[in-house]
């Protein structure tokens, strides 16, 4: 019974952050509003806070610190965004798909998964195949690298103690000094390079959604040594404009 009362108790809480977070403007609230508004104590929030941004039903504002409902909690909204960010990428990705004859995807960041949304594959014998749905490879592949480095610092931490051995699928973020510069330089390069595998190599760039505060990344595999090294500035260029064409077919 004991263990019964504290979960009602979790949820009493959780749903108590979320009618706070939903009666507040656009900015959201701090951690301290929060605090007071609930009268629970900030360690408290903080904790309750993480789950519900794991869980994708609040966000938080990576400059501001500050916590806002995300799309998931306005129930069935969500879903029709993303059908709608599928039918408003399928044409850019098609034409990077045409242009360089590669595996292209689109991926975001969604209720703690990185969710493909769109896997296009050439028509070419050697090829590198992708799928559609969801996972949890964010230290391992390329787009799910750019996704977490979007991510505010309580996400990433949560991620991490997800996945126990993100240290060996990623030893240059474990070994960084810095972490925090080391993923921000990544969004801010616009470009991310990553040497996959022996036969496999990968690029992506990242895509924000401002109006959902989603992030998202379009992401390239290909065979080793089909394309040279000069040639990635070109298909970074192609893959940022096609990211900027899908955020203007938005409006």
């Amino acid at each position: 019974m004991r263990v019964i009362l504290a979960v009602i108790q979790s949820i009493e809480r959780a749903f108590t952050l979320l009618e706070h977070l939903g009666s507040s403007d656009s900015a959201g609230l701090s951690l301290q509003e929060l605090s007071e508004h609930s009268a629970l104590k900030p360690p408290t929030c903080h904790n309750i806070l993480g789950t519900l941004i794991y869980l994708g039903y609040v966000r938080q504002d990576s400059g501001s610190r500050r916590y806002a409902l995300s799309d998931k909690s306005f129930f069935g909204g969500e879903r029709l965004w993303l059908q709608q960010l599928v039918e408003r990428a399928l044409s850019p990705m098609q034409a990077l798909v045409r242009e360089f004859a590669e595996t292209f995807i689109l991926c975001v960041y969604y209720r703690g998964q990185r969710k493909t949304l769109l896997a296009l594959e050439p028509q070419q014998a050697l090829r590198v195949s992708a799928n559609e749905g969801e996972d949890r490879n964010f230290f391992s592949t390329a787009t799910g690298r750019m996704l977490f480095a979007m991510l505010p610092d309580l996400e990433r931490k949560l991620l991490q103690r997800h996945c126990g051995n993100w240290v060996s699928l990623w030893p240059e973020l474990a070994k960084s000094e810095a972490p925090a510069k080391f993923l921000q330089d990544m969004v801010d390069s616009q470009a991310y390079y990553y040497d996959k595998s022996p036969d496999i190599e990968a690029l992506a760039v990242p895509l924000f959604f401002e109006p959902q505060k989603v992030s998202g990344a379009i992401g390239v595999y290909f065979p080793r040594l089909r394309h040279k090294s000069g040639e990635y500035a070109h298909i970074f260029k192609r893959m940022q404009e096609a990211g900027a064409e899908i955020r203007r077919n938005e409006t």
